[in-house]
């Protein structure tokens, strides 16, 4: 029966584990039966990146809501990153997002640019 919705993974998934031999409390698994292995990282990723994303953002937001004296409304990871700022390029994901915000950049550097340049 098909349980995750991707009844190809299920099957592979079930030839697997029936190869699988349970000694002294571990699963061996029988090496010539595997073909590949594939972790899903993109969770970790996601969160990771989307927290770098919120810092960053967060520090400039309240840093421009102190000096124009208007609430501090921080950068949301369930909706501001998933909307703005995922699967895009960093410049893309900034612009989109400062756009949401009705702010607009009024000069973007290159990422060759050196840290003094102003």
């Amino acid at each position: 029966k098909c349980t995750s919705g991707n009844c190809v993974t299920d099957l592979r998934f079930r030839r697997l584990w029936n190869t699988m031999k349970k000694t002294d409390g571990k699963f061996d698994l029988d090496r010539e039966s595997i073909e590949a292995v594939i972790f899903d990282m993109n969770p970790v990723v996601v969160k990771t990146h989307a927290a770098a994303w919120k810092k960053l953002l967060d520090a400039f937001l309240r840093d421009l809501s102190e000096k124009k004296e208007n609430d501090f409304r921080p950068f949301g990871i369930e909706n501001d990153y998933r909307l703005y700022v995922d699967a895009k390029s960093r410049y893309k994901g900034v612009e989109s997002y400062l756009e949401s915000r009705d702010l607009k950049l009024q000069q973007r550097g290159d990422p060759d640019d050196p840290p003094e340049r102003k």
